[in-house]
C-alpha cells in the first residue's frame, strides 16, 4: 500500500563482513523468495534507492 521495497543490507563493518553474490543468493533463497523476488531484492531496488538518493544509475551488472 505504501510503495516500500525491500533490500539487503549486511550491516557490515569491516570488509569481511561483507557477503559474497552466493551468500547474499542464499540469504535471500533462505527467506523464501522466489527468482523474481530475488533480483527485486538484490538489483532492482537497490538501484532505486541509490537514485532516489540522487546518486547516478549504476550500470547494470
Amino acid at each position: 500500500e505504501a510503495g516500500a521495497v525491500t533490500v539487503l543490507d549486511s550491516d557490515a563493518h569491516e570488509p569481511d563482513d561483507l557477503l559474497t553474490p552466493d551468500m547474499l543468493q542464499k540469504v535471500a533463497k533462505g527467506a523464501g523468495l522466489n527468482d523474481d523476488e530475488i533480483h527485486a531484492l538484490l538489483e532492482t531496488n537497490p538501484r532505486k534507492l541509490l537514485a532516489k538518493l540522487g546518486f547516478p544509475a549504476a550500470h547494470p551488472a
